[in-house]
């Protein structure tokens, strides 16, 4: 499942746990982007990411979120994918940065 709209202040621990009320998170079934935006999650069965979908959908949360949730269904390698492209342009802004400041 791919969620976004997310929006702050909440707690990765809020969020595992809004998520754990629909379905069992699988073991690295869980990311979240740096800023906390939108997030993958891997669940046991198809089953329960079905409720987990239908239950967040257009949800506002957390509370004071003026944003629905957008809660779309997803693959283990388009999660893999984007977890790949973060880490890469993580490290492509690590190196920028040690390379200005070693100037």
């Amino acid at each position: 499942l791919f969620i976004r709209n997310l929006v702050r202040p909440f707690t990765v621990k809020q969020l595992k746990d809004l998520l754990s009320r629909t379905g069992v998170i699988v073991d690295n079934g869980f990311w979240t982007d740096r800023i906390k935006s939108m997030c993958f999650v891997c669940y046991e069965t198809k089953e329960q990411a079905e409720l987990s979908r239908n239950s967040l959908h257009g949800v506002k949360w957390p509370i004071g979120n003026r944003k629905k949730l957008c809660a779309e269904f997803s693959t283990e390698s388009e999660m893999e994918k984007v977890i790949n492209e973060s880490a890469e342009v993580t490290l492509k802004k690590v190196i920028v940065d040690q390379v200005a400041k070693d100037r």
